[in-house]
Parts: structure tokens; C-alpha cells; sequence
């Protein structure tokens, strides 16, 4: 098998940018999707995924979202990605300076080998996309977390072949850890069964038990060691829940969607811990304070300036306004999305405030 280094495809036609799907907090993704659930209950139609769903946990690693893509059967001419846009080879940053030239198609003929097999088709059957999506992260990515004393390394979560989202229990042997790049079903996972038809709370607190600990000492950055041979100890972020069907069940053949949702440690969340109340006397100033008190911290700001860097848009001196408007756009498009539950729960919503 050859090892020719990959270089990333720089063409003439600018590549399309497919955006990996947003991961909602576990409370949002609960408030968001329960009354569908009802709906789809009481109108006799299927729901967008069970009522009663075995979930498993991976460890979420604190870096840069990156997706490499395969097109048209192409195995040697990727897409790189970050969260937002596509990361050509010209650019600066992590993504490309760890990837580019390295064996990616390797990680093709992996995914391509298990995929074809398990639907009884050989394995020069071509693939229209390929989706790989993982993590870059380790040294100065991000400062407070074990992980940033680690060399830098892409660690893939996901794969999504011709628009279906694959069960990564079977894929775990897709990585090259010689080239640091790896895969995080090779540590620790975690599983629960949820009934979202009942009351999500007991389980709430036991998910974030389970996340308590992960910050507390990150599983994954203590399977190493520092030049001294000592494990590297320290905070975790948290971890993401996947749907995986039960035993005896089989993965659906057309998992289009990737139903998952995400708990982090406290110090990663971008929402307040303390569950906000409306004040007694509700007026726009009151519902709106007591609104921003819970959605708007310090972790949110640090998203946003984490986006203006990826956009090429964050500016000083002069240009700096600049930089302000588009950061105060992005926090707030960005709460919206994130917290529109709870801003209609405390009556805080657009046009009342």
C-alpha cells in the first residue's frame, strides 16, 4: 500500500464548504427535541429518533473543529475545513500545517474497507463524499486544558460516508498514530439509556457526574506521558453523547442525521450553571438582565473571538470597530440558536425586550 504523501487540492474553482452539524448542549437538545417527540407521539407519525435511546459517550477534546473531505472517489486530493470555512494550504494555522502531506488516503482505504464490506460491495466501490471530522488539537490550541501539553494531533470523532453517518464502534482502526492522527474510540467511552418521555432530570445530574470527572482528569491526555515518563495529568472539557442503536438492533442504513448532544465541565460551558428566574416585577431591563446574566459569559466571548481569528476578521487599533461589530453579531446570532428556549422560558425573547 503505498504512502505517497496527500497534499491538500488547491483548484481553480473554490471548493464548497460543508459545515459539520451543531452539537447542542444536553438541556437545549431536551427542551428543543421533547416536543417534537410529543407531537410525532400524538399525530401517530415516527419520530426523528427513538423515545427511549441508548446513547454512547466520547471524550470531547478542547481544540480547532476540523473536517477533511473526499470527493468523487478522489483519495488523494482533500478539502480541508475549519468550523466555518474552507482552510486552503496558503492559509495560516493548525489545520494545514498538521495535515498537509501526510498519508490521508490511508484513512480512505480504512473507512472504505469496513463501509463496502458491511454492505456487501467490494472494495474498489467509489464513494461520492467522505466526511472526516475530528479535532486538532495539543500544544498552545487552547491554554487550560491537559491536552495543551500534548505535540499537536487531529483526533477524528466522526465519519460521514455519501451523506450517512457511520457507526464509529466499527471504525476505530481508521487512524495513523505514527502521524498523530487518532481516533477516540480507541479511549474511554461511556453509555446510558435515556427515556425522553419521562423526566430527564435524574439522568441530567448522572450525565454530568460522568462529565464532572472527565474535568477533573482528562482520560485521554493521561494515556500520555511528558518527556520526564509522568502522566500528564489535568482538565478534560467534557464529552458528546451519540445515539447507537440497542443490542440485537442494527445501525439504520440511511443515518442522515447525526443525533447527538454534548455535556461540558462547568468551566467550559457557555451558559451559567445557576438557573435563572424572572424577576418579580417583569420589565423589559429585568427580563433582558436576568436573561444575559445566564447566556452571556465568559466562555461564550472567547468562542466569538475564537471565530472573528478563523473569519480573518479580528482587527486592532483603528480597524477595531470593526472587529466589535462583528463579534457583537456573531454572540449574539450565536445565543439565539443556542438559547432560544430558554429566552422564551423566561419571556426574554425578541419584540419583549
Amino acid at each position: 500500500m503505498s504512502e505517497t504523501p496527500t497534499e491538500q487540492a488547491d483548484n481553480d474553482v473554490s471548493p464548497t464548504h460543508t459545515p459539520y452539524p451543531h452539537t447542542l448542549a444536553f438541556n437545549t437538545f431536551v427542551k428543543r427535541y421533547i416536543p417534537v417527540l410529543k407531537a410525532a407521539a400524538e399525530q401517530g407519525q415516527r419520530p426523528p429518533f427513538p423515545s427511549k435511546a441508548r446513547v454512547m459517550g466520547t471524550l470531547k477534546l478542547h481544540g480547532y473543529n476540523a473536517t477533511i473531505m473526499f470527493r468523487n472517489n478522489d483519495r488523494r486530493n482533500p478539502v480541508f475545513q475549519s468550523r466555518n470555512r474552507v482552510v486552503t494550504s496558503q492559509d495560516e494555522g493548525p489545520i494545514p500545517s498538521l495535515l498537509n502531506g501526510k498519508p490521508l488516503h490511508l484513512l480512505v482505504d480504512k473507512i472504505m474497507k469496513t463501509y463496502n464490506s458491511g454492505k456487501g460491495q467490494p472494495d474498489a466501490t467509489p464513494f461520492s463524499e467522505i466526511m472526516v471530522a475530528g479535532e486538532v488539537a495539543g500544544r498552545d490550541i487552547y491554554r487550560n486544558v491537559a491536552i495543551n501539553r500534548l505535540p499537536r494531533f487531529f483526533c477524528i470523532f466522526n465519519i460521514r460516508v455519501d451523506g450517512t453517518w457511520v457507526d464509529m464502534r466499527e471504525y476505530k482502526d481508521v487512524s495513523m498514530e505514527s502521524e498523530r492522527i487518532f481516533n477516540i474510540m480507541n479511549w474511554p467511552t461511556w453509555e446510558a439509556t435515556i427515556d425522553f418521555m419521562e423526566d430527564t432530570t435524574e439522568i441530567s445530574n448522572w450525565l454530568y457526574e460522568v462529565t464532572k470527572k472527565v474535568e477533573d482528569e482528562c482520560p485521554f491526555a493521561a494515556s500520555f506521558s511528558d518527556s520526564r515518563g509522568r502522566k500528564i495529568s489535568g482538565t478534560g472539557e467534557g464529552l458528546v453523547w451519540t445515539m447507537i442503536p440497542f443490542e440485537g438492533e442494527t445501525w439504520p442504513s440511511n443515518c442522515t442525521t447525526l443525533w447527538n448532544f454534548k455535556t461540558k465541565g462547568e468551566r467550559f460551558e457557555v451558559v451559567s450553571r445557576i438557573k435563572p428566574t424572572p424577576p418579580r416585577d417583569p420589565d423589559a431591563i429585568g427580563l433582558a438582565t436576568a436573561f444575559v446574566d445566564y447566556a452571556i459569559t465568559e466562555a461564550r466571548f472567547e468562542q466569538g473571538i475564537e471565530y472573528l481569528g478563523e473569519m480573518g476578521m479580528l482587527e486592532h487599533g483603528r480597524n477595531g470597530k470593526r472587529s466589535t461589530s462583528q463579534f457583537t453579531k456573531w454572540v449574539e446570532n450565536d445565543v439565539i440558536e443556542e438559547e432560544w428556549e430558554k429566552m422564551v422560558e423566561l419571556g426574554a425573547e425578541e419584540g419583549k425586550v
